[in-house]
């Protein structure tokens, strides 16, 4: 896999940066160049660049590349030469960071549970609550509209009383008001 991967990492590596040979041909093809015979005058350059020359960072970059794929190369190479011994350890290893991971998955998603868990009893709590509160609230204003009935029935009796006043002398009429009203 390692290998592949130098192996892609240099094609991209020369594709993108096309080596100083790469751009001096480009620069001077004899496409590019009028013949001898002919009288034109015309040129055309083929190329990125107006100057003949690849700029020296493409030699670098190549350069990098080619050293990269190299160690990867040699690393590679390593890799398959590893003792039973060492394979083993290192499938162990990767076994046991498999695990772990698993593990740490594990906890994010039962902490991930108990949070929604811990959010839907405090969103129930909260509708509780509310619905204690909105009850409460109710009967506070039944027992106020109560107390106002009464206090109103009250008043009105009141008010009966005082145009009902004993007389000596009295209707019939009179008498029956009165009776109505204390009653």
């Amino acid at each position: 896999m390692h290998l592949k991967l130098a192996v892609i990492l240099v094609a991209v590596m020369l594709f993108a940066f096309p080596g100083e040979s790469e751009a001096r041909r480009l620069g001077r093809s004899s496409a590019s160049s009028p013949a001898k015979s002919s009288t034109s005058h015309y040129r055309v350059n083929v190329g990125n660049n107006s100057s003949s020359q690849g700029s020296p960072g493409t030699a670098t970059a190549a350069g990098v590349a080619v050293g990269a794929a190299a160690g990867l190369a040699v690393g590679t190479a390593k890799a398959a030469a590893l003792s039973p011994e060492e394979a083993r350890r290192r499938a162990a290893k990767q076994a046991e960071d498999e695990r772990l991971a698993k593990l740490a998955d594990d906890e994010r998603r039962a902490a991930r549970e108990r949070e929604k868990a811990e959010q839907e009893k405090l969103a129930a709590e909260a509708a509780i609550e509310r619905e204690k509160q909105e009850r409460a609230q109710k009967a506070e204003t039944l027992r106020l509209a109560r107390l106002e009935a009464e206090q109103e029935r009250a008043r009105k009796q009141f008010e009966r009383e005082k145009l009902c006043v004993i007389q000596p002398v009295m209707t019939d009429a009179e008498i029956a008001f009165c009776k109505e009203v204390w009653r």
